[in-house]
């Protein structure tokens, strides 16, 4: 089965895109799963960015009080 996303400026338009696109043979229309806020892989467009920029600052590995670096090592393993 093939898909295709669709991006909808005007969404006074989906109703009869919907009309249309259903009345096609073998074409249906899915509805979009919405991610919850609740769901741990749900971010935002900012939260994401913010995400590319710590990765790229790459891991911070810091001894914590009373730690040796054995512990460090097998702590970060």
């Amino acid at each position: 089965m093939t898909q295709i996303v669709l991006n909808i400026e005007d969404a006074s338009l989906i109703p009869s895109l919907k009309k249309i696109l259903g009345a096609l043979k073998g074409v249906s229309i899915a509805n979009p799963s919405r991610k919850k806020k609740d769901d741990p892989t749900f971010f935002t467009k900012e939260e994401f960015f913010a995400r590319i920029d710590e990765a790229k600052k790459g891991p911070s590995f810091e001894l914590k009080e009373g730690e040796t670096i054995a512990d460090l090592i097998e702590r970060i393993g």
